[in-house]
């Protein structure tokens, strides 16, 4: 059951990382103070809990470092633009040892360190950039992406997409498309049938390899009862015939991403309980109480079983 539960981290400390930098943009913005808080500190500590119960030993001590500074900003009741910083800076290199790419160690003091470097590389953004990235994906409901080997088609899909409030990303090769879709992670790849160098079928299990658990429709004029019933059993969510209708293609689109937000929302209650579960564990083990324990283990395992269910 951990197991299954540590492949998964990764992307639940995706949705944590990201909530605790919209919530310090938020911060920043000069919205109030205290539920922001709460929302960071609750990130923080998930994060480290569940790098604990996963024995990521360098994030565990990473975060509770940073959760014992940031609880102190409670006193304070506020935190200054180069605190916010130093606490975005803390949660990219918590994201590098997550990656295993760190390749320095994080200077915790504040004070009499420079954590707020100039990055130069064109391939990693200024800290003000990063801002506006994030600020930006706060305002989309969502990012999609499409691969379609006929540009217009992507830019047809992208206008009625972009309209509707999707932040949208185009690929015409889907070597190139599965590149950024590992570091953009969407909510949603559309895949077009047929394309010249990997068909939608090859594509999808291709993303199955990197273990990539998004969302994938497929665009198509000609799709056969078999074939769907192929795709399906390999996963694929939805399909799309062309030429398009704008009000089926968005009700597609919000009920794929409505569904992938319903079940982060369960993986999220589910990692919470496992985060507790060691304490509570050793407690109930401590004080003999093991006809508990194995009815909480087996409860706990009945909720994993149901949840695949759903997938």
């Amino acid at each position: 059951m951990l197991d299954q539960l540590s492949e998964e981290f990764s992307l639940e400390a995706q949705d944590l990382f990201d909530e605790s930098e919209e919530s310090l943009l938020c911060i920043d913005n000069g919205e109030e103070f205290e539920p922001h808080f709460n929302s960071i500190f609750r990130c923080f500590h998930s994060l480290k809990g569940a790098a604990g119960m996963f024995e990521l030993n360098d994030l565990q001590n990473h975060m509770h470092k940073i959760e014992d500074q940031f609880e102190k900003e409670k006193e304070i009741g506020k935190i200054s633009k180069e605190k916010i910083d130093y606490y975005l800076n803390a949660i990219d290199y918590a994201k590098e040892i997550l990656n295993n790419t760190a390749t320095k160690e994080f200077n915790y003091n504040f004070r009499n360190d420079k954590n707020i470097e100039e990055k130069t590389s064109k391939d990693v953004p200024t800290l003000d950039a990063k801002k506006v990235d994030i600020i930006n994906k706060k305002k989309s409901i969502g990012s999609i992406v499409i691969v379609d080997d006929e540009e217009v088609i992507c830019e047809l899909l992208s206008d009625i997409l972009e309209d509707y409030g999707y932040t949208t990303r185009s690929f015409t090769e889907a070597s190139k498309a599965i590149e950024e879709i590992k570091k953009i992670k969407p909510d949603l790849i559309f895949i077009d049938l047929k394309m010249p160098t990997m068909d939608s079928t090859e594509m999808v299990k291709c993303l199955e390899a990197e273990k990539m658990d998004i969302p994938v429709c497929v665009i198509s004029d000609c799709l056969t009862k078999d074939r769907i019933l192929e795709l399906y059993e390999l996963g694929v969510k939805g399909f799309i015939n062309k030429p398009f209708d704008s009000s089926q293609l968005i009700s597609l689109v919000n009920s794929i991403i409505e569904q992938k937000k319903t079940m982060r929302l369960l993986n999220q209650s589910i990692h919470f309980i496992l985060y507790q579960f060691q304490d509570i564990d050793n407690y109930l083990k401590k004080n003999g109480k093991n006809n508990i324990r194995n009815s909480f283990k087996a409860e706990l395992e009945n909720i994993m079983i149901l949840r695949d269910k759903l997938k």
